[in-house]
């Protein structure tokens, strides 16, 4: 038995005596505190002993105190704080000696303690500390413990894994180190194991087998008996950098003695290079922080599974295991709250960077760079007289810290480690004692308000009250009132996130902005508000994580209008709200007092503004709120772009607990239902009719996946649905196109609910409304005989309709397209299909032109015009066919009358000559011809360029179909190519331009360079360049004669001395041309620059060409492969796959071109340095999960 081992038997089996421990722990921890002084018993008033001077501050006024203990140190600390208490003593700082281990769990206890009483995290020394010194303090070891004996130097594990608080896990994501430091091992090469602390250079090392020893120190003489003794293949010296002599020692011994073993030293990296002076032949191996996926697995071992659970602890720990094991054991032993509110990382934060900072003026630098976030080089001279240090020093401290891992080092400046900000502000800030006042950064730093804010909100959000007290007095100016101009919306964002109280007063600001009038900006065409941008994703948030009945009755406000896609956008209140009440939690599955709360607010806001307006968002709200479906997203732990998404129905439980909920929404709809129907539009009750359809759905065993529904789930849905069309029946019957809706429902349900005990009644049906939808086909029912019925069924119904009469005919049309509109899906209610039926059993079509006029009917309108046309020319006047082309509802239907006709007569001829730029859209819908007609020339020779280019582009010679352009007709069409304007056109007019321009390039490249020249004279008057529309047009460049690039090439040289948003056009004027490309450069007309600026993202034929040309006009070879190197266009995979594939690229180049090797070359190199920054960014965002 080791003496490690007869120590801790000793600890454990022998009695110690108490008065003993306490002298001995007086005389060890004198060497770390040099004023201890003891304290006798019996009038100890709750300490063992005195600590003067216990920081390095200097402050004579600071006392700490020792408590000593060989039972509980817990109820040891708890009863000495209280007695200090009542004695009235002064505590700065409570140093902890105990021989019982102490675990994460215990320890946050402690931690808890002192700060009850307004103190700092104790400074605990426990048994794997006394261990360690007792094994080299023979005397302390004698009298304590009564164990002698020899220390053995040599050890199979270091001591602070000898004895864990727990069972040591499996290794995880080390596999390729722990490859690489065996094969190192195997060759007996030295070794430099470098990682900051905590990492698990230590844990990795303890993996190598048991010939791999741990060295603890001793004589010379005394470590070379034990390594010519034991023979290891490898010694491993931890902490190698304040341990020179060791290291040396083993050199000599291995000289002397000519053995051969591995040296493996463990070290940070600040001090990598000290390291190195004394084993100059070690080879290097980093050992990074642990990637995130890898943290998961081990937070799972040891036995946190729960999502918010790993969230948590990854997201604190960040890629450090030993931090994660300590919070995990926290979790496991019930101290979950502790974890969440950040108090347990708060103490785990402070103790790492007072072990690894050089010093407390170390420390206040990383505090007061936590609190600005960033810090260049500018803001450090700023820094370093509040620290009281030079600047220079300032400088070099922080170049020590980035390398020792602690800080982040960018163009930008200086940043602390995301997971240690908030923890490091509120311990140094706001915990009692505090280390630096926070007014001090406030009032060097009056320019960072806004970091120094953020700061102080993030550590509130760790539990610091005092950190909450000075954000409470900070938000007086967040929550000042204002247009909304003057809010920081990111701030209050952040600001809502601390407790329901500043989410509520964040609300209330949000909302104040929204009601304040505003202008709006507009960008390319569309209206963006962004600060009711803001203040809507402030509300959303707030109800996502509060549920503030202030927030969800301000977003259903917002639903008022929002025509948008729920299904596909995110941000619609509906569908956050929705989502919110329907979700599946990762951690505790559906819940129905979300759906209860929702609705009971729902219900509130609709009873106190019981208009149309707010019943159709309302009865949507209640149709989402009363879906048996769940959905729910979340990310990965260990991954957050890993994204799960589960959809299903709820439990059965569930279902039956909404259907109790039910009954209110049966109390609005049936206690009075004619008083509902006079202010619930009939369309708002379509949605819980669908939602009728979905019970259904569930209760025939419809399913998303491959999952069986239970029984019991099917048993509620037939119920739900039986009993939410209950409720429903009395309003919706009254109103014909509902009442279809609502049987085609029933006709849908599942066939053995239709054959039970207990049938549904069938509602009573308008049958010209059957007739205008069609009815159902029956399964084996003949296709095209059901379709010849259903047109003769549509063809009557016209009839009847005509037989009515003009005025009584408009009106029973009217009714019966809104009804369809109702019963369906579409859009116009079959409004078009029943007008063109109607329209041949006019038997005066004038009556019904007049009309549709006064009905603003553009369907009916359309049709009568027609008709009319065809049948009586002369019966209206042309003036009143065209009465209405300045109303927008109607003049698409009058337009689209004219130029569907042949020939120009005096109606046509009107709407034509009527027609301007904003009409070209309707004739790229509405004219449709195969051959060339007079109102065809008429629009191609329109004055206006845009109705011009609209018939231009009909034609078919750049598409398959569309007339024959007429070779009389090609100057018309040239003409009007050469205005077209295609930045003005819908997506599918573009199209067509752009068929039509690809023809050009190659069969009419004088058409295609004169409109090209048009479109660069257009830019002479912008304020930067910018390729022209439509998008791709640049490329057919390329297909062009030289003597036509060469005068393009010539025309956009004057242009080159603007700004530009997109790679140059000489790309595709010259870039596959070298002869044309050293004219012009001969000529001076374009430079060496604006053909480097040419090779942009071009690694073909491009570089090819103008590649050696540059390299002889004396391009430097570096800044060519830079911008051969550029990767244009949307990309897919990691950057450092990218840069992997350019590296192959360049390794090719000079195989393929050889001229081109100096280009290679520097490409190569280029590469692989961007290849390595773009792999060490992506492990930097594996650790951290992005």
């Amino acid at each position: 038995m080791n003496l490690v081992e007869q120590v801790l038997r000793a600890i454990q089996g022998h009695p110690v005596n108490p008065a003993e421990f306490e002298r001995c722990a007086c005389a060890l921890l004198r060497t770390r505190y040099p004023g201890v002084s003891a304290v006798e018993g019996g009038h100890d008033f709750g300490r063992d002993a005195d600590i003067y001077f216990p920081s390095d501050d200097g402050d004579p006024q600071r006392l700490g105190r020792l408590l000593a203990t060989i039972g509980d140190p817990v109820a040891n600390l708890r009863n000495g704080l209280k007695r200090m208490s009542q004695e009235g003593l002064r505590v700065d700082l409570i140093v902890m000696a105990c021989l019982q281990p102490v675990n994460a769990t215990k320890l946050a206890k402690l931690d808890k303690l002192c700060h009850s009483y307004g103190l700092p995290a104790p400074q605990v020394y426990s048994r794997d500390w006394f261990v360690n010194e007792l094994v080299s303090e023979p005397e302390w070891r004698q009298r304590l413990l009564g164990v002698g004996g020899q220390l053995e130097l040599l050890l199979e594990r270091p001591l602070d894994v000898l004895e864990p608080a727990a069972p040591a896990l499996t290794l995880v994501g080390r596999e390729v180190e722990l490859s690489t430091l065996r094969k190192l091992v195997d060759d007996r090469t030295d070794v430099m194991l470098v990682g900051v602390p905590g990492v698990g250079k230590t844990r990795l090392a303890t993996e190598l087998g048991d010939d791999v020893l741990f060295l603890q120190g001793g004589e010379p003489g005394q470590v070379l008996d034990a390594v010519v003794g034991t023979r290891p293949a490898a010694v491993v010296v931890d902490d190698a950098h304040s341990r020179a002599p060791d290291l040396q020692v083993l050199r000599r011994i291995r000289v002397q003695e000519q053995t051969t073993f591995s040296i493996i030293a463990t070290t940070w990296p600040d001090q990598a290079e000290d390291v190195r002076t004394a084993l100059p032949s070690a080879q290097v191996v980093v050992i990074d922080l642990l990637e995130r996926k890898n943290m998961d697995v081990l937070i799972r071992a040891a036995g946190v599974t729960g999502h918010r659970a790993r969230v948590v602890v990854l997201d604190q720990a960040e890629g450090r295991p030993g931090w994660a094991l300590a919070l995990c054991e926290v979790l496991v032993n019930g101290g979950g709250q502790d974890i969440v509110t950040g108090s347990a990382h708060r103490a785990n934060v402070e103790r790492y960077l007072r072990r690894v900072t050089e010093s407390p003026t170390a420390l206040d630098v990383l505090a007061c760079l936590a609190a600005l976030g960033t810090l260049s080089g500018e803001t450090a001279y700023q820094l370093a007289p509040l620290v009281g240090i030079p600047p220079a020093e300032l400088t070099g401290l922080l170049d020590r810290l980035a390398r020792h891992g602690l800080l982040d080092s960018t163009p930008y400046g200086w940043s602390l480690q995301p997971s240690l900000r908030a923890p490091l502000v509120a311990r140094w800030f706001f915990t009692e004692p505090t280390h630096r006042p926070w007014d001090s950064l406030v009032q060097t730093f009056p320019d960072h308000h806004r970091a120094l804010t953020a700061a102080a909100i993030a550590a509130a959000r760790t539990g610091s009250a005092l950190a909450h007290q000075a954000v409470r007095a900070i938000a007086a100016s967040l929550l000042a009132p204002g247009t909304g101009e003057e809010v920081d919306f990111g701030l209050l964002a952040q600001y809502s996130t601390i407790d329901e109280h500043t989410a509520r007063q964040a609300v209330i600001q949000a909302l104040a902005a929204l009601s304040t009038p505003r202008p709006t900006h507009q960008i390319g065409g569309f209206h963006f508000d962004p600060i009711a941008r803001s203040a809507t994703t402030l509300l959303i948030r707030a109800a996502r994580q509060w549920l503030l009945p202030e927030a969800v009755s301000a977003l259903l406000d917002l639903a008022i209008g929002d025509t948008r896609a729920r299904h596909s956008t995110q941000e619609h209140p509906l569908r956050v709200l929705g989502d919110l009440a329907r979700i599946i939690d990762p951690d505790h599955g559906t819940s129905i007092q979300i759906r209860e709360r929702v609705l009971t607010l729902t219900l509130g806001w609709l009873t106190a503004n019981p208009d149309p307006a707010h019943w159709t968002v309302a009865t949507k709200m209640l149709a989402t709120l009363f879906s048996p479906e769940v959905s729910g997203t979340w990310s990965d732990p260990g991954d957050l772009n890993t994204f799960s998404y589960s959809q299903g129905y709820d439990t059965a439980t569930n279902l039956e607990q909404l259907l109790d909920l039910w009954t209110q929404v049966d109390n609005l709809l049936t206690v009075h239902p004619d008083k509902v129907m006079t202010v619930c539009p009939p369309e708002a009750l379509c949605p819980l009719i669908d939602l009728v359809s979905e019970w259904f759905r569930l209760a025939a065993g419809v399913r998303f996946d491959a999952r069986e529904l239970r029984p019991e789930q099917r048993q509620a849905a037939r119920a739900g649905a039986r009993r939410i069309l209950r409720t429903l029946r009395p309003v919706v019957r009254a109103v014909p196109g509902l009442a279809v809706r609502a049987q085609r429902v029933l006709d849908n349900r599942p066939t053995d609910d239709q054959d039970d005990n207990a049938p549904i009644a069938a509602f009573q049906l308008d049958s010209d409304l059957v007739d205008l939808l069609g009815g159902t086909r029956e399964p084996d029912e003949d296709t095209a005989g059901w379709i010849e019925a259903r047109h003769l069924r549509l063809d009557q119904l016209a009839q009847r309709i005509t037989s009515l009469g003009p005025a009584a005919g408009i009106t029973r049309y009217t009714d019966l397209t809104h009804a369809a509109c109702l019963a369906t899906h579409s859009l116009d209610g079959h409004a078009t299909l029943l007008a063109l039926r109607i329209a041949p059993h006019m038997t005066d079509p004038a009556a019904w032109v007049r009309l549709a006029n006064q009905h603003r009917n553009p369907a009916l309108l359309h049709a009568a015009i027609q008709q009319i046309l065809k049948a009586a020319p002369e019966a209206v006047p042309v003036e009143e066919l065209i009465t209405h082309m300045s109303d927008p509802g109607l003049r698409a239907a009058i337009v689209s009358v004219a130029v569907d006709r042949s020939d120009v007569d005096e109606f046509t001829d009107q709407v034509i000559n009527d027609l301007g730029t904003a009409d070209a859209p309707l004739l790229d819908r509405h004219l449709r011809t195969d051959s060339p007609t007079d109102v065809l020339h008429r629009l191609l020779t329109h004055p206006n360029p845009a109705i011009a280019t609209a018939a231009a582009l009909e034609f078919a010679d750049a598409q398959p179909y569309g007339p024959t352009l007429p070779d009389a007709w090609k100057d018309d069409w040239r003409a009007a190519i050469q205005d077209m304007n295609v930045e003005d056109m819908d997506q599918h007019a573009r199209w067509k331009a752009t068929r039509v321009l690809e023809h050009l390039a190659t069969n009419d490249p004088d058409l295609f360079e004169y409109w090209f020249a048009r479109q660069l004279d257009y830019q002479k008057t912008r304020e930067y360049l910018r390729p022209p529309e439509p998008d791709g047009c640049t490329e057919l460049l390329t297909h062009l004669p030289r003597e036509h690039r060469e005068r393009l090439t010539r025309q956009y040289a004057q242009l080159l001395h603007l700004p530009r948003t997109h790679i140059t056009l000489l790309t595709h004027l010259v870039g596959h041309d070298r002869d044309l490309a050293e004219r012009l450069l001969d000529e001076k007309v374009i430079t060496t620059e604006h053909l480097l600026d040419a090779v942009t993202g071009q690694r073909g034929i491009v570089l090819e060409q103008l590649g050696p040309l540059l390299l002889d006009r004396g391009a430097d070879p570096d800044h060519i492969a830079e911008h051969a190197g550029v990767l244009l266009g949307a990309r897919f995979g990691s950057e450092s796959f990218h840069h992997k594939h350019l590296l192959h690229f360049f390794q090719m180049l000079s195989e393929k071109e050889p001229g081109l090797l100096p280009v290679a070359e520097a490409g190569c190199i280029r590469q692989k340095t961007l290849r390595d920054k773009a792999e060490e960014q992506e492990r930097r965002g594996r650790v951290r999960g992005v």
